[in-house]
């Protein structure tokens, strides 16, 4: 929806379109996802202040951000279907 709706607002880390992403990018994406290894590092490295995910997938990830306290849960939607991650100093 974020690609469609305001693509000229938000630079989109990795999207459903997984063919179009570099290997070595979708490698990083997978370790950020679960929230293991050196996931803040990746996080750094690309510039990621804002995180937004669903809740079915992101298990791992969700508990990493909420226990790092550099970063703050802007937004957990009522259905609890997805939650808005924000890094309290931007890189």
């Amino acid at each position: 929806y974020l690609l469609w709706a305001a693509p000229e607002r938000f630079e989109i880390f990795v999207h459903s379109h997984v063919h179009l992403i570099p290997r070595e990018v979708w490698q990083d994406y997978l370790e950020i996802h679960d929230g293991a290894g050196d996931w803040r590092d990746k996080l750094d490295r690309y510039g990621v202040n804002t995180v937004l995910v669903d809740t079915t997938n992101y298990s791992g990830l969700i508990r990493a951000l909420r226990e790092h306290s550099g970063w703050t849960e802007q937004f957990a939607d009522p259905q609890g279907l997805a939650v808005l991650f924000v890094r309290k100093r931007p890189v």
